[in-house]
């Protein structure tokens, strides 16, 4: 008996709600890695790695800290070089080195780990609606209705005409998230996206992730210290150890 209110709970509501829009979805391999190698710093962190992520589907990345989980993140999104292959839709170009102009050029996106690294305007709301104007351009009618339900939803509302900054940790990381989202990306690469969360704000959160999945055929990697949030949650759990990544399916 999973108890009402529990993370268990929510998990397997949000898997009964999903489970009718993946029925008639055969996933498909939006990035496939083989023999991935990744070094900072002169340190290697991870070698001969090879793995799929598919549509539809959701990632739980977990490892101690430093083990390199937002390294790994940041190579998909493009930003840092990288040894051996990444094939697909979502594959990143392949660099020789770091460049933040580049993000963004495939159709993954990535939720920093420090989520004022990527806010650029002056209010909540015009932050969310930066990225809402590319997702509906030209219907200015909808990129307000649409800021205005995600805003209310995730109780930021009352802060909408604060600046990103002045917000708490855990509200602008529910901004960030909510950016992400706003966007047509297909390969999600959200870094701690329930940090500093309650129970109601991450069920609130994996919700809109699992729309993504199960609506528009993404797949989603985040992640996360919490073994019980990553089994609760994740399709496949998978953890970098000892310059090695290991993955289960769990469902």
């Amino acid at each position: 008996m999973i108890a009402r209110g529990s993370r268990r709970f929510e998990a397997a509501a949000l898997r009964k709600a999903g489970a009718s829009a993946d029925a008639n979805c055969a996933p498909e391999p939006l990035l496939t890695a083989e023999n991935l190698k990744l070094s900072r710093g002169g340190r290697t962190l991870l070698e001969g790695a090879s793995f799929t992520l598919d549509s539809g589907k959701i990632y739980a990345l977990t490892g101690h800290s430093g083990a390199g989980k937002s390294s790994l993140l940041l190579t998909l999104a493009g930003f840092l070089p990288y040894e051996g292959r990444l094939t697909g839709p979502c594959a990143p170009v392949k660099r020789r080195r770091f460049r933040k102009k580049s993000a963004g050029a495939s159709s993954s996106r990535l939720l920093f780990q420090n989520p004022q690294d990527q806010f650029v305007e002056d209010t909540v709301r015009d932050e969310l609606l930066f990225t809402l104007k590319r997702r509906f351009p030209g219907d200015e009618k909808k990129q307000k209705a649409e800021a205005v339900r995600l805003l209310k939803e995730h109780r930021l509302w009352t802060w909408r005409r604060y600046a990103p900054f002045q917000l708490s940790e855990g509200q602008q990381r529910r901004l960030a998230v909510l950016c992400l989202l706003a966007e047509n990306g297909r390969l999600l690469l959200c870094d701690e996206p329930f940090y500093a969360q309650d129970l109601r704000n991450e069920a609130a959160i994996m919700q809109e992730l699992q729309d993504a999945a199960s609506a528009r055929g993404a797949a989603v990697l985040f992640t996360t210290h919490d073994p019980e949030l990553a089994k609760a949650y994740a399709d496949v759990l998978m953890k970098m150890e000892g310059e090695r990544l290991y993955a289960k399916r769990l469902r």
